[in-house]
């Protein structure tokens, strides 16, 4: 009799789609951040024509390294580190937007 092969009952798409979590923790950090005094910090380095290129290209950035993260990451992580950085995340901005952005201030 051969055994039984488990079938895993999240596919490849629901898996990357939980990942995403992973990059949402650094993006949710950097939003609520720009909120802060870091945005005139980043002003000052960058200038102020050049702000809505630093957030873009962060957010690209993010997204380029949790794409190749998540090659050598096991798949049996994948979905424990997502569901992680889902919670992280909502949990982040939930507390921004209920306590507003001098919430973060330091």
């Amino acid at each position: 009799m051969k055994p039984r092969q488990h079938r895993p009952c999240v596919g490849e798409d629901g898996r990357r789609a939980i990942y995403v979590g992973v990059a949402a923790v650094p993006l949710s950090i950097f939003g609520c951040a720009m909120s802060t005094s870091f945005e005139s910090h980043v002003v000052r380095l960058f200038g102020e024509g050049a702000l809505p290129y630093v957030i873009y290209g962060t957010v690209i950035i993010v997204a380029i390294v949790a794409m190749i993260a998540y090659r050598f990451i096991p798949k049996r992580a994948i979905i424990p580190l997502g569901t992680i950085g889902w919670v992280l995340s909502f949990i982040l901005l939930y507390w921004w937007f209920w306590l507003g952005p001098g919430a973060l201030k330091m």
